[in-house]
């Protein structure tokens, strides 16, 4: 474009100078041929006057003469101060002085351009270097940073899409927040919403190989624990789950720790066949499994038996409560047995068949004229070891209970007196030799004589 002032000086229409301002009344006389030589379009000068401008009109595909005001966009321009052929990428730039001047990026400062207070309109071209914001940047298109960063990063609007992130998105130890709640598979979620649908305990941080987490109330969290120690699987009461699909052993285990006795549990396995253990290592309850082999109880009780019933074998089980033998026995019982309460024959007779030993006689020493049997054999001493003493009451005893005394020493004399206190005999006794010996009977009441012998010198 050019200013056309009345001012100016004459010049060569026919050479004009390069940047040289024309006049207009030079213009007007120009034929038009010489016009289309200074521009290669239909000028239109109907309009041509003092301090004019020439503008494209596209409307008319013609340049016409407008004054500055006319044009809305260029109101406030300043003069352009082009000084030499522009080089390739140079920009206009305002001097300050009220004139826009051709410069390199470098001389314009654009390698430090900042404070803008606006938006950065970018509609195409390559940013080659580092460009420094202080506001923001709306992009309507694609952004191409060709391996150059852009960082501190205060907020990213989104447009219509989605911002998608073709590599790693390194957050530099910063938060992503305000996430919305998931709603598709792969969709991101914040920790509260992970704590509000999960769980809200302590998870297990130390893993231990073989074992698996149980939560537990007394701690407040999950605790790694053996198999074997963990209470079972979280299935309903009614339900156990045994891993795995081929022929190899299964191990199911029942805890039934705190059941109330009247409480059933059934494992019921349809249309399959299932073994236990071997027979001669179960005891059904409902006692219709016989036993296929001897049944060793090494240093434990057999308690609460009841009902034995005879057997084929000539050994037998004796109660040791004091209580009533219900046993019936076979055609023998062999074998030296010990016997530490009372055995009940209930009507039944005893039949020996060889010896029936009593144990070793146990020590009674006299005290204040009586002792206490345990035994149904006793040695008697006197009180004190006095050289003699009378023998009046014998504490202990049962019913039908026989008793054998005789003396503890033969330098010692033990006088069993008669009716004196509960012992009745047909006379005093003197028990003055280890081989002299008394025999009675306890009526419940009384010792009763059966039997003596003077078998000393």
């Amino acid at each position: 474009m050019a200013w056309y002032d009345t001012k100016q000086a004459a010049v060569d229409p026919d050479n004009p100078a390069a940047n040289e301002q024309i006049p207009f009344s030079e213009w007007n006389s120009m034929t038009a041929e010489l016009r289309n030589k200074i521009i290669n379009k239909t000028v239109n000068a109907a309009a041509i006057g003092d301090d004019k401008i020439l503008v494209y009109d596209l409307a008319s595909d013609t340049f016409v003469f407008e004054t500055p005001t006319a044009v809305a966009s260029l109101n406030d321009i300043p003069d352009v101060d082009i000084s030499g052929v522009p080089a390739l990428f140079e920009v206009l730039a305002y001097n300050g002085a009220g004139l826009w001047i051709n410069r390199t990026a470098a001389e314009a400062g654009l390698a430090t351009v900042t404070n803008l207070a606006s938006y950065l309109p970018l509609t195409g071209g390559t940013i080659a270097g580092p460009m420094t914001l202080n506001g923001q940047i709306d992009v309507g298109g694609t952004l191409v940073m060709n391996e150059y960063y852009i960082t501190h990063i205060s907020r990213i609007y989104p447009h219509a899409a989605a911002i998608e992130v073709s590599g790693n998105f390194d957050m530099l130890s910063h938060n992503i927040s305000n996430v919305v709640d998931p709603t598709s598979a792969q969709d991101a979620s914040t920790k509260n919403y992970t704590d509000t649908h999960l769980f809200t305990k302590e998870a297990v941080t130390t893993f231990t190989d073989g074992y698996i987490p149980i939560y537990r109330t007394a701690s407040g969290k999950f605790e790694m624990e053996e198999q074997s120690a963990a209470l079972g699987l979280p299935v309903t009461d009614t339900t156990a789950i045994v891993k795995g699909s081929v022929d190899g052993t299964k191990l199911v285990r029942f805890e039934a720790d705190g059941l109330s006795s009247g409480f059933t549990r059934v494992m019921t396995i349809p249309d399959k066949d299932m073994t236990i253990a071997d027979k001669a290592e179960v005891m059904l309850l409902n006692g219709t499994q016989a036993m296929g082999a001897n049944l060793d109880m090494a240093a434990n009780e057999l308690t609460s038996v009841h009902g034995i019933t005879a057997g084929t074998s000539a050994g037998a089980v004796f109660y040791d409560d004091g209580g009533a033998l219900f046993a019936t026995f076979g055609a023998s019982y062999s074998g030296e047995n010990s016997f530490f309460e009372n055995v009940n024959m209930n009507g039944r007779d005893i039949t020996a068949i060889g010896i029936i030993n009593l144990d070793a006689a146990m020590e009674c020493t006299i005290a204040t004229g009586a002792i206490t049997v345990a035994n149904s054999y006793h040695t008697v001493d006197t009180e004190a070891d006095a050289a003699t003493d009378d023998l009046t009451t014998i504490n202990g005893g049962t019913e039908g209970q026989i008793l054998i005394i005789r003396s503890n020493n033969s330098a010692r004399t033990v006088v069993v007196k008669d009716a004196t206190g509960n012992i009745q005999l047909s006379g005093d006794m003197s028990l003055d030799n280890i081989e002299d010996t008394l025999t009675m009977i306890y009526d419940g009441s009384n010792w009763l004589e059966t039997g003596r012998s003077n078998n000393g010198a």
